[in-house]
């Protein structure tokens, strides 16, 4: 029977003490690797929520552009826009769907992107 040499130091034994070390470099490692994939997921968001956003502001612009200069209407002039005319009836549903694929795409490639930096990074 093979008996393993072990060099006792403050009641640790040299194969313990590595063991130990090794496994708190994986905890380390694999709570780092969780924290990155939170710090993903969290700028996927962001990203989904800005490209909301924008386009938002991009379609209010470009509604007030189409006012002023294709409809020949002028700046100090009040124009009531029905949002029935522009959606359909199922306006609510549209918009909250127009929103939401909006933001999941940004989501998506954004979710994509950053990760495959990770993907990279841990092999």
């Amino acid at each position: 029977m093979l008996q393993r040499l072990t060099i006792h130091w403050r009641g640790y034994s040299a194969h313990a003490r590595m063991l130990r070390a090794n496994h708190e470099e994986v905890f380390v490692g694999h709570r780092m690797l969780h924290m990155r994939w939170a710090l993903v997921i969290l700028k996927s968001f962001v990203i989904g929520g800005l490209g909301t956003l924008v386009c938002f502001v991009a379609f209010v612009i470009g509604l007030t552009l189409y006012t002023r200069y294709a409809l020949g209407i002028p700046p100090d002039a009040a124009v009531g826009w029905d949002v029935v005319s522009l959606f359909g009836q199922h306006w609510k549903v549209i918009l909250v769907t127009i929103s939401l694929a909006i933001f999941g795409l940004g989501f998506c490639l954004a979710f994509r992107r950053f990760g495959r930096r990770i993907q990279a990074s841990s092999r």
